[in-house]
């Protein structure tokens, strides 16, 4: 009696053991599970962010980036965005900022020579030998101080009397004050028979006028630049397509000399 209560016992307890070993083979088949890693295929740069995450790595962050990318918050990145600088303030050093608005205390009371053309860069652009000559009635309005300004006038002829060059240049406290003086000085060559003739584009700030003088055409430029306005006209050979753009580029370069702040 005592053995088939033994062998009974010993067939229940396998029972119980086949019908637990049924049921976890059961349950890991499971529709609710996740997945298995095992054999899932990663790139060498490991997972993704659309790969399924290893169990083993649960809890762990899915990397975005590769290993040493700085990212897009870190300066130098290829973030249209970012500053590499980490600001936004403006230059204040640049021609027209807020420095070159301030008045200068060491200003300049007179206008070097070296701010005006000479007769043998005139030369060299419109050709021929140019010499120093003296204004006439027709010159007066280029060649006349401009608002009160420190003011510097020169005459320039072709030894042939085939061209005529006459400039003037003024120096302002600021290169606020000389940009608002192209205003001015534009009205003053109006009220000499210049016609407006559009805006060239030069400098700070510019006008261009033209006139015709004795049948000849003249044309004339007003710029600031770098705290100085500059009076150019030229006639004749100066006035020739090509030349007179020459000339106003390297008088513009020139004027800068006259500047609260000089030549950058």
């Amino acid at each position: 009696m005592r053995r088939h209560v033994v062998r009974w016992l010993a067939v229940a307890v396998g029972l119980g053991l086949l019908v637990g070993g049924i049921t976890a083979a059961t349950a890991d088949q499971s529709p609710d599970r996740p997945a298995s890693s095992a054999g899932t295929d990663f790139g060498p740069d490991g997972p993704g962010p659309s790969d399924s995450p290893d169990p083993a790595l649960s809890g762990q962050p899915v990397p975005t980036l590769p290993p040493g990318d700085p990212g897009t918050d870190e300066p130098g990145s290829d973030d249209p965005d970012a500053d590499d600088h980490g600001d936004d303030e403006s230059d204040e050093d640049e021609p027209g900022g807020a420095d070159g608005d301030q008045p200068d205390a060491g200003r300049l009371t007179e206008v070097p020579a070296s701010a005006l053309l000479d007769v043998q860069t005139v030369g060299a652009v419109a050709g021929g030998s140019w010499s120093p000559a003296e204004p006439t009635g027709d010159d007066a309005c280029v060649a006349a101080d401009q608002g009160g300004a420190p003011t510097r006038p020169v005459v320039l002829t072709a030894d042939d009397a085939g061209g005529r060059l006459v400039q003037s240049v003024a120096t302002w406290p600021s290169s606020r004050a000389a940009r608002a003086a192209v205003v001015g000085v534009g009205s003053a060559l109006e009220s000499c028979g210049f016609a407006a003739a559009g805006d060239p584009r030069l400098g700070e700030a510019s006008a261009a006028f033209d006139r015709t003088v004795d049948g000849a055409q003249q044309h004339a430029v007003v710029i600031a630049v770098e705290g100085a306005t500059l009076v150019l006209a030229g006639s004749g050979t100066a006035a020739a397509p090509g030349v007179w753009e020459s000339l106003a580029d390297i008088a513009m370069g020139s004027a800068c000399a006259a500047g609260v702040h000089g030549c950058h």
